[in-house]
């Protein structure tokens, strides 16, 4: 239970019925007490495998929060193609989560992905008493870009800032767009030294930058 409720642990749970210590259903409900498919980034996929195969104990595995269930004696062509089910569902979920934390313009967290990601990295350097730096970026006199130029021209310019912001930040650092012409850039184990050499670095590489614009 401990394995599967870690943030890095499986995705995927093939779960007899009876264990010792918490039975099949037991660990499912455990799982799904503080978990929500709509939300969660680390649900648990569980197929239920037991020999208890009437309705009544089918009604309770998937009651308790197992998303399928195989009989025993099982076929194993049929649990092959049940985990590549699951495999494939898990995947969508992913892909569909990952839309709703990312920014379509630039690629970077939007202000959901941020969010989440800020409170994990808050908890953290909590527990652990570490720095955490948290720099707030934000593009002068960007409304004359889309007045002048306009918004497509606005768009090529966020998206190369996007890229100095990422080449001027370390590898576990997140970026994210917060709205409009706003950035936000979280920084682990960055106490004010280190954050205001990120800080700096991001700076000069937007300034230098030139975008290019192509006629039409």
């Amino acid at each position: 239970l401990r394995l599967l409720q870690d943030r890095n642990g499986p995705r995927l749970a093939l779960l007899d019925w009876s264990m010792p210590g918490l039975s099949g259903p037991e660990i499912c409900r455990a799982l799904r007490a503080n978990s929500n498919i709509a939300n969660d980034l680390h649900y648990v996929f569980v197929i239920m495998l037991t020999g208890r195969t009437d309705t009544e104990n089918l009604i309770e595995a998937l009651e308790a929060g197992s998303d399928d269930f195989v009989g025993k004696p099982y076929d194993v062509n049929e649990l092959r193609v049940r985990l590549r089910s699951a495999t494939r569902i898990l995947e969508f979920q992913r892909y569909l989560r990952e839309q709703a934390l990312v920014d379509p313009l630039t690629g970077l967290h939007n202000r959901r992905g941020l969010k989440r990601f800020l409170q994990a990295e808050i908890e953290r350097a909590d527990r652990s008493e570490a720095p955490l730096a948290i720099l707030a970026n934000d593009l002068d006199h960007f409304k004359q870009v889309n007045d002048t130029y306009g918004h497509d021209v606005g768009d090529l310019v966020l998206q190369s800032t996007t890229q100095q912001i990422t080449n001027s930040t370390r590898p576990f650092d997140l970026a994210a767009r917060a709205g409009g012409e706003e950035f936000v850039i979280v920084c682990p184990d960055a106490d004010l030294t280190a954050a205001m050499g990120i800080a700096e670095r991001v700076r000069e590489a937007i300034a230098k930058a030139v975008v290019q614009v192509t006629p039409t």
